[in-house]
């Protein structure tokens, strides 16, 4: 940069003051606004007025505006928008505060972003949405001191002020509202009043015993309002595009998968994975898929924020991005959760973090899971344990889908876990390119291959009639029409499809299929 960042300010009858050089004095002048630019400096012995000193105030002012336009001129490619709005929406606070002047500093934003891949449209609209947002900022405090004729000349930029460090985020310094929470990834700080103090709600005997209202449902039968729903699954076994096609459904009020019935609203996207060219692709082909008009409004992300579940700000932030929202999507809580063993029950801690934004905002949750790994899939699995990590992952959540992944076949999805009163039906999932290059995501009943006939029905009638008391060899040793290695590969089917579930080793029936609440009270 030149002498970009130094615009002209308009001077009393609309003259044009002309563009002072970055430093100068008369730069620092030109830059702050009119109330401040005749401000001097006054000593009278070893004493000064009260107030902020000028001085410090032009170089704090000066400093934190070049490194914001020095920011904005280098960012990386795909991170020139994010931190154009970063930049932006820093400056923007000091202009609502009145430190700085706002049509200069407009200005001067163009200016920098004008050299990068964004275009005008998106520029302007960065910076006035920056603006919109913006609340005043006031200036650290930088009071006039005594000067000594020995004393060295002191920092301009104080350390109990903010002063953006190379690297820093700016509207992260201590200058910044204690409450401001920084979100990362070029989103503006969002004020949480109650920070401080956690807020404690005692019900009395009239609340806990009031008539409860009919749950309500964001996607019938599988996500009810203000829960946590966990879909499990291997990588690649198109967990991503179930959860960008239910975030498509929510946002336009269409059936999830095709199949499930879904409450309109807005949605929001927590993605650590995929990228941002990732993620808008998939979100792009589904939508093209599905025959809708782009751009799909009402779907929000934060992709690849530095904001994770492990960070003591994360539920005020998030907290007050979902306020009005149906659903919230993270992919994935491994990747969310940094520096957390995942076979440690702390591993629960963000997820306990979620159900209490769920229950202040009643917007729902899809946390995506990565899955164990087992032989061929034809391991027993416990319903607990099929997700990796510890069972309080598993145990935090109102419902599970489990996906189960066979290269060239169908996803099989089984409910193995339901606390919200519904409880579905095993499904496949498909997912294909169409002709007009979008990627279709859809369920469907099971096919008649996986329908229970001949020794499958056999067996699933034994486990109906005794719960609980067949191991897998055990079952397979009972039945009878075929030889045992046969049988034992049908039982191991019937696990694998969800019709049958495996707890302490034992065979019961599964969600669907089992009477009595025995096994829905244990989890």
């Amino acid at each position: 940069m030149t002498a970009t960042w130094t615009a002209s300010l308009a001077d009393g009858a609309g003259a044009k003051k002309t563009p002072a050089a970055p430093g100068s004095d008369k730069a620092k002048r030109q830059n702050r606004p009119a109330g401040q630019q005749n401000q001097t400096d006054t000593v009278s012995g070893n004493s000064r007025p009260a107030g902020q000193d000028p001085e410090r105030v032009a170089a704090y002012l000066d400093k934190v505006f070049a490194d914001a336009i020095g920011a904005i001129s280098s960012a990386t490619k795909g991170h020139r928008n994010a931190t154009l709005n970063t930049q932006a929406f820093a400056l923007a606070q000091l202009c609502k505060g009145g430190h700085l002047d706002e049509t200069t500093t407009k200005d001067a934003l163009r200016a920098a972003a004008k050299g990068t891949e964004l275009t005008a449209h998106e520029i302007e609209k960065t910076i006035e949405s920056a603006f919109s947002k913006a609340e005043p900022r006031d200036l650290p405090e930088m009071p006039l001191r005594p000067k000594r004729n020995d004393e060295t000349p002191e920092d301009p930029c104080p350390d109990d002020g903010y002063v953006p460090a190379d690297g820093d985020d700016p509207i992260g310094g201590k200058a910044a509202d204690e409450s401001a929470v920084p979100l990362g990834n070029g989103t503006p700080p969002i004020k949480d009043s109650v920070r401080a103090q956690p807020a404690i709600t005692l019900l009395s005997a009239a609340d806990l015993w009031a008539p409860l209202p009919d749950p309500v449902y964001v996607i019938d039968e599988v996500i009810r309002e203000g829960s946590i729903v966990e879909l499990i699954a291997y990588g690649g076994s198109a967990k991503t595009w179930m959860a960008i096609d239910a975030a498509v459904s929510v946002a336009r009020g269409i059936p999830w998968l095709g199949r499930f019935a879904a409450e309109r609203g807005t949605v929001l996207l927590l993605d650590y994975e995929n990228g941002n060219y990732e993620l808008r692709r998939r979100l792009q082909a589904v939508a093209r898929a599905r025959g809708l008009v782009r751009p799909v409004e009402g779907i929000d992300a934060l992709v690849m924020p530095s904001l994770y579940m492990t960070a003591p700000t994360f539920e005020p932030t998030i907290s007050k991005l979902c306020e009005g929202r149906r659903l919230a999507v993270v992919d994935t809580l491994r990747a969310a959760s940094p520096g957390v063993d995942e076979n440690d029950s702390t591993m629960r801690a963000g997820l306990d973090g979620l159900r209490r934004i769920a229950e202040t905002t009643g917007c729902a949750f899809l946390v995506l899971a990565h899955a164990k790994k087992t032989s061929g899939a034809k391991t027993e699995v416990d319903p607990r344990e099929q997700g990796r990590g510890s069972s309080a992952i598993y145990d935090a959540a109102d419902a599970v889908l489990h996906v189960r992944y066979v290269e060239g076949e169908p996803q099989r999805v089984s409910q193995t876990k339901a606390r919200q009163g519904r409880r579905i039906e095993p499904f496949e999932v498909s997912v294909t390119d169409t002709a007009n290059g979008g990627v279709l995501v859809q369920a469907r009943a099971l096919t008649p291959a996986t329908v229970a006939t001949g020794t499958e029905a056999q067996a699933l009638r034994v486990v109906a009639q005794q719960p609980g008391t067949y191991t897998m060899s055990g079952l397979a040793k009972a039945l009878s029409g075929e030889r045992y290695q046969t049988r034992l590969e049908r039982v191991r089917g019937l696990i694998d499809s969800g019709r049958l579930v495996v707890r302490d080793e034992r065979l019961h029936p599964c969600l669907a299929d089992e009477a009595g609440e025995d096994f829905d009270d244990a989890l």
